[in-house]
């Protein structure tokens, strides 16, 4: 399958006001200028959504701080992306998409396969829901939606959807519309990737005793979530909320025996340092003891160090930026690893260890709430790499109580 983005016109009114809190607008169809009435609007990754009415106008009284993705959506239409800045908001916006017919001369589309859901439908489960104790209450009301096709000669399957999955998860207690862009599974290494625009719904809870247990999980699946670390890093509280930060070097060059040493402990929590190791069927973590590897190796082989925040967080202009190279490691000592995660990684001695990664050579901006900026920027693997999928994820307005 061969994606093309559609031609979106978008046209800004320059009013001299201040930074706006309201996000508002008309959204028209392309050409002839027609009122798109229900066409949803909503903030990406959030709860902050609405639709148009009988004029097409719509209004959006909660807009995130920093940077964030509006979304517009409409039934036979080319989904709207256009990122805003919450201190650089104009006012009104005036949208115009394209309608899908007009494009069918421009667009090659590959045919899906016939029995792609029943081929593929698990991998696919397991690779956007995940397998989390959590994934288990989370489904997807929709799957005929989906559309898969396996690439021979790239070795890959790619999965698309012609409109919005309908996914609902009872264990954090939200309904999700998510507009799958593109979801993409390599055979050759078992690497994931996938893009889209979530909006979370509340779901009505019909008793405080499920309501209590629903509020418990969202704490639970928040605390050893990347959100979390992100929104620690951007508040300088990494240390206090239980996050350790280790920068890894040259690890390419380096020979480790097939089994792990054993690891010192320090104040309750084990020191380590750790090299990822890809396979194509996981991501294995070997352990080597800290004071082996600080003496021992050389600028030629792996090494680890104690991170600051200082060293990889710039500020200017009332803004926050991550930015390091090689590789951070993180570990969350505040709590171990989910029966699940032992059971898929045997190696982990229930440590919640995860590695980033900048893919591109250039600052991620960071914001309060937790989101970050471009979010292509960042690649996950150990403890993440497995956990941050669908049937976890929380919008960027959720606050533990």
């Amino acid at each position: 399958m061969k994606i093309f983005n559609a031609t979106i016109i978008i046209f800004l009114f320059h009013l001299p006001l201040l930074a706006q809190t309201v996000c508002s607008g008309q959204i028209v169809e392309a050409g002839t200028l027609k009122p798109l009435i229900s066409a949803s609007v909503f903030i990406s990754n959030s709860s902050y959504g609405t639709t148009t009415d009988n004029l097409g106008n719509f209004r959006l009284g909660k807009v995130p701080n920093g940077k964030f993705s509006l979304i517009v959506s409409s039934i036979g239409y080319e989904t709207f992306v256009v990122q805003l800045d919450h201190d650089k908001l104009l006012i009104p916006l005036k949208i115009e998409l394209v309608h899908k017919a007009s494009l069918l001369g421009e667009v090659v589309v590959s045919a899906a396969e016939k029995n792609g859901w029943a081929d593929w439908g698990d991998l696919f489960v397991e690779n956007f829901i995940g397998k989390s104790v959590y994934a288990r209450d989370c489904r997807i009301k929709n799957p005929k939606a989906l559309k898969f096709r396996r690439s021979a000669k790239d070795n890959i399957l790619k999965v698309w959807s012609d409109e919005p999955l309908l996914i609902e998860n009872n264990a954090l207690g939200y309904t999700i519309r998510y507009d799958l862009r593109e979801f993409t599974f390599s055979f050759a290494d078992n690497s994931v990737s996938y893009s889209g625009y979530p909006l979370f719904n509340e779901m009505n809870l019909k008793d405080t005793k499920n309501e209590a247990k629903i509020k418990q999980n969202r704490k639970n699946v928040y605390s050893i979530s990347l959100m979390h670390f992100i929104r620690s890093l951007y508040n300088n509280t990494t240390a206090k909320e239980g996050f350790r930060i280790m920068r890894v070097v040259n690890k390419t060059q380096i020979e480790l025996s097939s089994e792990a040493a054993s690891v010192p402990v320090y104040d309750g929590v084990e020191k380590f340092d750790t090299v990822y190791e890809i396979n194509n069927r996981e991501t294995k973590i070997k352990i080597i003891p800290a004071e082996t590897t600080l003496s021992t190796l050389d600028n030629n082989r792996v090494a680890a160090e104690q991170t600051s925040i200082n060293s990889i967080i710039d500020e200017r202009d009332d803004n926050k930026f991550l930015f390091f190279k090689d590789t951070l490691q993180i570990v969350y000592t505040h709590a171990r690893a989910p029966n699940e995660y032992m059971q898929y990684d045997k190696n982990s001695k229930g440590l919640i260890l995860s590695a980033i990664s900048m893919l591109m050579n250039s600052p991620v901006a960071i914001f309060a709430n937790g989101n970050y900026f471009p979010n292509s920027n960042l690649t996950l693997s150990g403890f993440w790499g497995w956990w941050e999928k669908i049937g976890i994820m929380l919008p960027y307005d959720y606050e533990p109580e």
